[in-house]
């Protein structure tokens, strides 16, 4: 276990892992938002194009349930690795382990819509939000489960004996940030509309894994000699001790953990057929980590345990398990021991990049093609979506897409969205996989988005 100190107060890895532990599935994270691009019955549309004007004067978001948006992705390693035995279902160890990529990640996204409010002012819609944004996501190479896999399932340790363990690159990545954005669109004239958002973001809280490697020689004769091995690791964070210390004034407004973002998009209506859409989001975005930062960097640290401590864990009918599994991560804590640096560091946001090009097949019926460039650090991915979108009088707006181009999404995907205007009350929900239960499986990125809304005005076009 690695202790964290900290200046006033000693805080444990282990503290941090738990917290981690905790927090992960209740954020069931790549975002694309695909779904919500033309979707102008909901205000929430600004978010995918700022030149999106809703069909409404008026918008207000009810706080906390107004809008939702949860994804979960992660690689394309097995998963239909449970299967029946009698009234039990069991977990098939082997089958997930060899269906392991050498490197495996999964991760999380929540955008959870604490305030939204929008008008209309002329030709001008101007639009306020507070957003919390978090995202969780953990790699983890082939190796590491391999070795659990091998240590759970022997029935005689010694037999792993002779084998050298090099356990590199896992990591967990977390940030949670707080955007206030303001944006603004403009009717230029009857084809041109054009939208700029500024985001001022606030950083809560972080962790950032650079490097990790772990190496461990089991080159023993018995389970009374001792594993010796290597570990290192460069590991950031910043207030992420604050959750457990009870310092909830920094978790809302005592950081300093500041950034920006800026979104940018137009819209432009050839004639009664055709229509063209551009957004760039997350622009020049990033946060600066420099409140309550801990860094802990180390190239090589020995460390050394005895294999009965594993073997105890290992065995399924031992009662005090947790109490072996505490004095293990407890024996390694003592060799890892260091004191922390407290640099700023930064984390970087993806820039999405989305074109479109839509045919009015009727004034209220549309078909289009949405492409979408993602670009983060060194990568960028692409995605291409085929969209319909239709209105019913004022009160309902659908769409439907499937996914041309896309890595995450299965051959069965087809997204979906609705929105419902009951008097001022709607009530949105969508996904960009509405058949991700079903062809779980397969579904490499769920996701869904839901919220109501106060909508005042609809007559406004």
């Amino acid at each position: 276990m690695l202790t964290l100190v900290s200046e006033s107060n000693p805080v444990s890895m282990k503290k941090l892992f738990t917290l981690l532990i905790v927090v992960l599935p209740a954020w069931l994270f790549a975002q694309k938002n695909m779904i919500l691009y033309n979707m102008n019955n909901v205000p929430q549309s600004v978010y995918a194009n700022p030149a999106f004007i809703p069909h409404s004067r008026i918008n207000v978001t009810l706080p906390v349930i107004g809008g939702t948006n949860l994804t979960a992705s992660r690689n394309n390693f097995e998963t239909d690795v449970f299967t029946e035995n009698g009234n039990r279902i069991e977990f098939d160890a082997n089958k997930f382990v060899n269906g392991l990529d050498p490197e495996n990640f999964v991760s999380t996204t929540l955008n959870l819509d604490m305030f939204h409010i929008g008008f209309a002012a002329g030709r001008n819609y101007f639009h306020f939000n507070a957003t919390e944004r978090f995202n969780m996501e953990v790699v983890f190479p082939k190796e590491a489960a391999i070795l659990l896999n091998e240590v759970y399932n022997s029935d005689n340790l010694s037999d792993l004996f002779g084998q050298n363990v090099n356990i590199q690159n896992f990591g967990i990545n977390q940030f949670h940030i707080r955007e206030i954005g303001v944006g603004w669109g403009r009717i230029i004239n009857q084809n041109l509309t054009i939208g700029a958002k500024y985001k001022f973001l606030y950083g809560v809280s972080s962790v950032q894994t650079k490097t990790s490697a772990f190496i461990l020689d089991t080159d023993i004769s018995s389970l009374t000699d001792t594993l010796s091995g290597f570990a290192s690791f460069d590991l950031n964070t910043s207030g992420v001790n604050d959750y457990w210390e009870g310092n909830y004034a920094n978790l809302v407004v005592a950081n300093r953990n500041f950034g920006h973002a800026i979104d940018l998009g137009a819209s432009y209506e050839l004639n009664e057929r055709y229509k063209f859409s551009v957004a760039i989001l997350d622009l020049f975005s990033g946060v600066t980590w420099k409140t309550n930062v801990r860094n802990y960097r180390t190239d090589g640290v020995a460390i050394e345990f005895s294999p009965v401590n594993v073997e105890n864990i290992r065995n399924r009918n031992d009662s005090s398990l947790f109490q072996s599994l505490g004095n293990l991560v407890d024996s390694l804590g003592k060799q890892l021991e260091i004191d922390p640096t407290f640099e700023s560091y930064k984390t970087d946001l993806p820039t999405r990049v989305n074109l479109y090009a839509g045919y009015f097949i009727a004034p209220k019926l549309e078909v289009g093609l949405l492409s979408q460039n993602l670009f983060y650090r060194n990568t960028s991915r692409y995605y291409l979506k085929a969209q319909i979108n239709a209105r019913l009088k004022r009160f309902l707006q659908a769409q439907f897409s499937y996914a041309l181009l896309d890595e995450d999404e299965a051959t069965t995907n087809i997204g979906l969205g609705l929105a419902l205007n009951l008097g001022f009350i709607q009530f949105y929900v969508m996904s960009e996989n509405v058949l991700a239960p079903v062809y779980y499986h397969d579904n490499l990125n769920p996701t869904v988005m839901f919220g109501l809304n106060l909508t005042f005005g609809r007559d406004y076009q």
